[in-house]
């Protein structure tokens, strides 16, 4: 076996004859000492040609790059340089290539010659175009296209050869080329990339959406081009329209959602006089579920409502969802006030006749208030009278329609009140119960007592068939204290671990000052603690006297009973109250809970009421829950307890309630 020392040496020229790129040595002075075939092939200068004149005169002439005096001045500056630079090949064309140079010292650390690797740009940019995916254009400044990578085959069906000396604008559709002009014109003149979504056509006819990105390489003296890059957006912009319109349509009737029938409203004519109504449609939810059609049934006959809503407008008009069983019109074409009712009581005919749902004959029940546009474009202002107007037709009866600002047969409202009075004496009113649960880990907690009257000839009727009117006067004092009373006597005798009772209070109640001794009595008659015991209050019962519903809350809180706020998040000021009562848990809007999973904005919202109360210590509770979907956001949201039909309606109060 040979000794190291006695092993050939290899040719130095034999070895760059190996390497595949250009290798160019040049000694301290400059000169081409050492010329390889990759050099040749690159620069089309053979070594003979090369070998022995000046590395600048022949592939680094000054004139055709503004830096190429400070770039020689690094590469012969004896230390590891890299970069590119615009070259010449033996025909006279330009080149631009990237060059790593290396100094080779001797044992003194002099330098005795520079060693260069060269790569051309026919070596490096376009294999990188070959693999991009997306598709790429090289377009001169005449506008033709000088090059078409592979992947336009995969994006628009085209073959690179077919693009090649075709005008770019051609391949974009007639109503954005004036935009692409544009970009091009901004791209050239600002020598910045610019980008947009612009359709391009496909060749098999089809146009696709692609974000056009455009370099501007025009001063380049080694590509003098416009580089486009097309990237294909077309199944994103699908999927977005996909979102979006889930995000402004109802999820059971598909039709638009609140947010966006109050969008139209806003974005509506400003020259609205006395054309125009907004109505607010309400089902009768209690009377479907008399009928027990189920989740599914229900959704049933929501669709076919909504269907008929549509069917039964003018094409100026338009129809929405305002949350479970209730629907928006807004009618623009109807001249006037007795328009807007010629609609409504239309509305009525058309809505009640039946609707079959699996072998059973549903006759829709709805309730409708109207409000006139009246050159308003607040879209919030015209909900909240369209909703007074609604409920002011829910309490004069089944099927009724009602104009906000109008009262309703006052005289029908007098003998109600005269009824409910009998009612209660007559021992006619019950209270029933709806579990809450806590989100964590679905745990019974308490109850909320709501009162019904079981009517001998109507049959069992909900509290917004008879409650609002009471509450205009003082018989809901006695009613309020009835129920109270009722629900402390049977929560206390339930068997099992204690729950926690709320009652609603009213404004009225709220407002007289010896409600917290009728409490205290009440608490001693029937043996509840006061702990278990949390009083309702709404925002608009704080309005009608503050001072004293402060001064009463903060007796009974001294006592151990709890206070929540109700149908937190529809009033204005429900945070100021938080600040200023003395709150231990709010309750989410059932409103916001119906619309959790389709609308984003509900969500914040709810996320944003959660996050503040628990910064405050308060509990937060969300009403309405009606789907395991709904159950899972408010939970994710941290979101402490909730109640709806999901788990159990308002049950009877023999015993506690029991889930589904």
């Amino acid at each position: 076996m040979a000794e190291p020392q006695d092993r050939p040496v290899p040719d130095p020229a034999q070895i760059l004859a190996t390497i595949s790129q250009a290798v160019v040595v040049l000694d301290p002075a400059g000169f081409i000492v050492s010329w390889n075939p990759g050099a040749e092939q690159l620069f089309g200068w053979s070594a003979a040609d090369a070998i022995g004149r000046h590395g600048r005169n022949l592939v680094l002439p000054a004139e055709l790059d503004q830096n190429s005096d400070q770039i020689v001045a690094e590469m012969f500056s004896g230390r590891v340089c890299s970069g590119a630079l615009t070259t010449v090949h033996k025909d006279s064309s330009t080149l631009r290539v990237g060059f790593t140079g290396s100094p080779v010292l001797d044992g003194s650390g002099a330098l005795t010659a520079s060693v260069f690797v060269m790569v051309g740009q026919h070596a490096t940019v376009a294999p990188l175009l070959e693999n991009c995916r997306e598709a790429v254009l090289v377009v001169g400044g005449d506008g033709l296209i000088q090059f078409a990578s592979p992947s336009v085959t995969l994006h628009f069906d085209w073959q690179p050869d077919e693009l090649v000396r075709t005008s770019l604008l051609l391949l974009v559709h007639p109503e954005d080329q004036a935009r692409a002009r544009a970009m091009g014109r901004h791209c050239v003149e600002a020598g910045a990339p610019h980008q947009q979504e612009l359709r391009v056509h496909g060749r098999n006819g089809q146009w696709r959406w692609a974000n056009v990105s455009v370099t501007n390489l025009l001063d380049d003296p080694g590509v003098r081009a416009l580089v486009v890059h097309l990237h294909d957006v077309t199944d994103r912009r699908a999927a977005a329209e996909r979102l979006r319109h889930l995000n402004e349509h109802d999820a059971v009737t598909g039709l638009p959602n609140r947010a966006a029938i109050l969008a139209r409203i806003q974005d509506g004519s400003p020259d609205r006089a006395s054309a125009g109504a907004l109505l607010l449609v309400k089902l009768d939810q209690d009377e479907l579920r008399k009928v027990g059609l189920g989740h599914a049934g229900d959704d049933e006959v929501q669709r076919t409502v909504a269907l008929r809503l549509a069917a039964s407008l003018g094409s100026s008009d338009s129809c929405g969802s305002a949350g479970p069983g209730e629907f928006l019109v807004l009618a623009e074409s109807v001249p006037s006030a007795e328009g807007a009712a010629a609609l409504a009581d239309r509305l009525q005919l058309v809505l009640a006749r039946g609707i079959p749902v699996a072998g059973t004959l549903c006759t829709p029940v709805v309730s409708i208030g109207f409000t006139l546009l009246v050159g308003r474009r607040r879209g919030p202002e015209l909900l909240a009278e369209a909703t007074t107007a609604m409920q002011t037709a829910h309490r004069a009866g089944p099927g009724r329609c009602a104009r906000f600002g109008e009262l309703l047969h006052p005289q029908e409202d007098h003998a109600q009140l005269q009824r409910l009075a009998q009612a209660l004496r007559e021992d006619e009113l019950v209270v029933h119960y709806q579990p809450v649960l806590t989100l964590a880990d679905r745990r019974v907690v308490a109850v909320e007592a709501l009162v019904r009257w079981q009517h001998p000839e109507h049959g069992l009727l909900p509290a917004g068939a008879f409650l609002e009117a009471a509450e205009q006067t003082d018989l809901i004092n006695d009613l309020g204290e009835f129920v109270l009373r009722r629900a402390c006597t049977q929560v206390a005798a339930w068997a099992g671990p204690p729950l926690t009772l709320a009652v609603n209070i009213s404004g009225r109640q709220l407002a007289d000052s010896g409600l917290a001794d009728t409490i205290d009595r009440i608490l001693a008659e029937t043996g509840l603690a006061p702990g278990r015991l949390v009083l309702e209050i709404t925002e608009t019962a704080v309005l009608q006297d503050l001072s004293t519903a402060r001064q009463t809350l903060a007796r009974c809180r001294a006592r151990g009973i709890r206070v929540s706020i109700d149908d937190f998040g529809t009033g204005f000021a429900g945070y100021q109250y938080l600040r200023e009562l003395p709150v231990d848990e709010i309750k989410i809007d059932r409103s916001f809970t119906a619309g959790l999973a389709a609308d984003g904005l509900d969500a914040a919202i709810v996320s944003g009421i959660i996050h503040l109360a628990h910064r405050l210590g308060v509990r937060t509770t969300a009403e309405g829950i009606e789907t395991e979907e709904q159950a899972r956001l408010l939970t994710e949201l941290g979101c402490d307890q909730g109640q709806g039909f999901l788990w159990s309606g308002a049950q009877p109060g023999g015993m506690p309630p029991v889930l589904r």
